[in-house]
């Protein structure tokens, strides 16, 4: 199946169902206080996705709040199109938007995040029927959530998901690679040392 061995698992100490789904992907309902946002920190969470408009109060809230961590936020709309299409079209934009980053998608309680989760899986190469199996199973055992039913439209996006070409770890070491090689220069000389060690980079003078 080529997929890492240990996830999707739950992550302890956040309020609202917080799933690391791989390395660098993160699903769950929306912080709701400053140690939901250290969590976040702590993981090494460099991007978040929301479904929360910009011009709500509370986006400007959790936006403020993220930053304060070095955590960008990112407004995702929704199309409002067939719900299998929408759905899709979030698991593409979440897949660019990864881009060599550890990444966070969160809804409000976490069950329309939870759904992008199990089409990522059907990406990476499970079946729909393991993907859901494998995230109710962390609702139920993990924060003692009902399990997700499916309507329609997001049984159709499982199905489409595993139509769409994956992000391999490959692929995403190359990003980290260029993301680290572009920046290094500006470091401080341990920091440098540090990245020419772990992404076996040159580092060209000015």
């Amino acid at each position: 199946m080529g997929y890492a061995k240990g996830f999707p698992r739950a992550v302890k100490g956040y309020s609202t169902q917080l799933i690391r789904v791989d390395f660098d992907f993160f699903v769950s309902g929306t912080p709701r206080d400053k140690n939901d946002v250290e969590v976040l920190s702590r993981l090494g969470i460099e991007r978040v996705v929301t479904f929360r408009p910009p011009s709500t109060e509370k986006f400007r809230k959790e936006k403020q709040a993220l930053e304060m961590h070095g955590i960008e936020l990112v407004y995702l709309p929704p199309k409002r199109g067939k719900v299998s299409a929408d759905l899709l079209n979030s698991l593409n934009t979440i897949n660019r938007l990864l881009g060599g980053k550890r990444l966070l998608a969160h809804c409000v309680h976490g069950n329309y995040s939870h759904v992008l989760g199990m089409g990522y899986l059907c990406q990476n190469g499970w079946s729909p029927l393991m993907a859901k199996a494998l995230i109710n199973r962390i609702r139920e055992k993990s924060f003692h959530q009902e399990r997700l039913s499916l309507t329609p439209g997001e049984e159709r996006y499982l199905k489409l998901a595993k139509t769409v070409s994956p992000i391999t770890a490959p692929l995403r070491n190359r990003m980290r690679k260029t993301r680290a090689s572009a920046s290094a220069r500006s470091f401080s000389r341990p920091k440098r040392d540090a990245l020419v060690r772990k992404y076996k980079i040159r580092i060209r003078p000015k």
